[in-house]
Formats: structure tokens, sequence, C-alpha cells
């Protein structure tokens, strides 16, 4: 998948629309929303560049944690990530995500296929510019997204997922709002690429809509 504003987008668009007169045969395959949520150094400020809709549920979502008494916490993992135990549960939840959107019941195969056989998890396992952000809610990871730095200040996160039975606590809401909070205080990173699709809560956190590209290419 190909972002927009790549260089090698507006090479290959560029040949796709050149058609027969094209150096060799392009082909766009696929155009997927994406988004992104920028922010500046500043937190308070940052929310208050949210709509007052979003501001308030945000501020719901966290009172309803200390109403219910739950322990709230995010675990940062940067470069290679070696617990074994918590990126298959952190695969579950994505395994299990996939399957509600696709409305398939869960089983064992593409568990399987996530955990062991993506290249995405075997970058996670080996490169220094990976991060993952895990939300707890009493010591249960209910919501996970994980991905890459780029030349940009900014995180790609291919996996992100939210564990539907904790739904109703905003779990992604949260996670953003904190790993945000945790960026701002020990990085220079500001901006996370929430990649594919335009969930509400995604959007409600000053996401802004981008889009990434598929061509087939013919040699």
């Amino acid at each position: 998948m190909i972002n927009e504003r790549s260089k090698l987008f507006n090479f290959l668009k560029g040949m796709a629309e050149a058609g027969a007169d094209a150096v060799f045969p392009v082909k766009a395959e696929e155009e997927r929303v994406c988004v992104k949520v920028l922010f500046n150094d500043n937190y308070e400020e940052y929310e208050k560049g949210l709509s007052r809709n979003a501001r308030s549920n945000l501020h719901k979502a966290y009172s309803k944690v200390r109403r219910n008494e739950l322990d709230m916490s995010l675990k940062v993992i940067q470069g290679p990530f070696t617990d074994k135990a918590l990126l298959s549960e952190a695969m579950k939840i994505y395994t299990k995500r996939e399957s509600e959107r696709k409305n398939r019941r869960m089983d064992f195969i593409p568990y399987i296929k996530h955990r062991y056989f993506s290249a995405l998890v075997w970058a996670m396992k080996n490169m220094a510019s990976h991060y993952t952000f895990c939300f707890f809610l009493n010591n249960r990871l209910v919501a996970f997204m994980t991905g890459f730095a780029t030349n940009y200040n900014e995180i790609v996160f291919p996996y992100v997922a939210i564990d539907s039975k904790y739904g109703s606590y905003a779990p992604g809401k949260l996670m953003i709002g904190e790993s945000i909070k945790y960026l701002q205080e020990h990085t220079s990173i500001r901006g996370l690429d929430l990649s594919r699709g335009d969930e509400r809560y995604k959007l409600e956190m000053g996401g802004v809509r981008h889009y990434n590209y598929k061509f087939e290419i013919e040699l």
C-alpha cells in the first residue's frame, strides 16, 4: 500500500494514467481511506482542538474508568518486541476484531497467520523503529496499536485493534489520548497514522482522512 504523498505514488499514478504510452503497464487497483492524528507539544492545546462533543465523550470515558475503579495503564514498547505472551494476546485481539468486521467466526487459522507468518510481526520483533502501544484496564489488554516511526516524525500503525468486549469504555480513544501524552513527553514524534479505516473514534480524536493506494505492475 502506497501513501498519496509518496514520490513512488506519483510515479505509479503517472504510469497508470499514461495507459498504452507507459514505459510498463500499471493498473490502479484499490484506494483505501486512512486516518492520521496530528498534535503539537501541548496536550491541553491538542484537546482544545477537538470538537466540543469529542472532548465531552473523551472526558466521559475517563470518568467511567474512574467511577468503576478500574486501573488504567499504557505500556509502550520501542524497538524489538520480545514479550511473546503479550504479542500473542495482541494478535488474538486483532484476529477477533478482523473476524467481527468480516462477519465471520473467529477461528484458529487466521490467528496463526497473523501471529507467526506476518511480515509485520517479523518486523515488530526485529526493527529498531518499531513502536507498540498497549492499553490495559485492570491489567487486561483491551486495545493496542503497533507500527513504525517514519522520517516525518510520525508513526504509521498497520495494526490497530480494540477488544469489543470493552467497547463501552472507549479504549481506542483512551489509548490515543494516553499515547499522545507519552509521545509529547518522551519523543519528538507528533503524528499517529492509524492507517486503514475511518472509524468514528479515530475522527473524534482529531483524525483527518488521507489515502493509500494499491497498484498492479505487469512486467
